[in-house]
């Protein structure tokens, strides 16, 4: 996704767009994500919502309203690396299944019950 800081608006920090999905996505200074997306979101609005005088007035006026939004969670964001890491985890899991204990830095570690969320 192309991002782009915003350092003039008083409530948006950075407009970033997926020309895959043609979703474009808003943070807010409060820390808040939103992706807009419908039929999709043309290329040409998010070019002109990065040089609008007043960002938050253009997306008020172009976007707000026209486009289908959703509230982008913590989890949504970093889902891939969330998947990813689950991912090592299982292999890591299937490497020590059939080794009780293991050395690391000299103490020895039961794998046999050790969790891993």
């Amino acid at each position: 996704m192309e991002r782009q800081q915003i350092t003039t608006s008083s409530n948006i920090a950075s407009i970033g767009y997926d020309e895959t999905t043609q979703t474009l996505e808003v943070k807010f200074l409060n820390g808040r994500v939103y992706h807009y997306y419908d039929v999709d979101v043309p290329y040409p609005i998010y070019q002109d919502l990065l040089t609008a005088q007043s960002h938050g007035k253009y997306l008020a006026a172009h976007v707000k309203g026209r486009y289908r939004y959703s509230k982008a969670s913590f989890f949504n964001i970093i889902g891939v690396q969330i998947t990813a890491i689950k991912r090592i985890i299982g292999k890591v899991k299937s490497i020590f299944r059939n080794f009780q204990y293991f050395r690391a830095d000299c103490i020895p570690v039961k794998i046999k019950n050790m969790i891993i969320y």
